[in-house]
């Protein structure tokens, strides 16, 4: 397991305003520690929006999960005849993705 540093905060050192980082977990255990933490962990993707605010402290969550390397997510695939994109699907990864998997839809008349 992965965390921002040897001691697993942001910061260097755990204490007041201190955050846990957790990354290259498995879905399961993404899901254990969310749970774990409830309200107070978030989970972090890009962190667009979540990192500015937490550095205006105007979001101060004790843990964060770090999603990026779920394979699960990040999925694209046809099941059932239908085009499931994961979550973790970047856009540059989008175009033509339809067209790829259309192969593997059947049609039904």
């Amino acid at each position: 397991m992965r965390t921002a540093d040897p001691a697993g905060t942001i910061g260097g050192h755990a204490g007041a305003g201190a955050v846990r980082v957790r990354a290259g977990l498995q879905y399961r255990a993404c899901l254990e520690l969310l749970a774990k933490y409830g309200p107070e962990g978030r989970v972090i993707a890009g962190g667009h929006s979540l990192i500015p605010m937490m550095k205006l402290r105007l979001a101060r969550p004790e843990a964060l999960v770090d999603i990026n390397e779920l394979g699960e997510l990040s999925r694209i695939e046809v099941v059932g005849g239908e085009l499931r994109i994961g979550a973790l699907v970047r856009h540059a990864e989008l175009p033509g993705a339809g067209e790829r998997n259309t192969s593997a839809v059947s049609t039904s008349g």
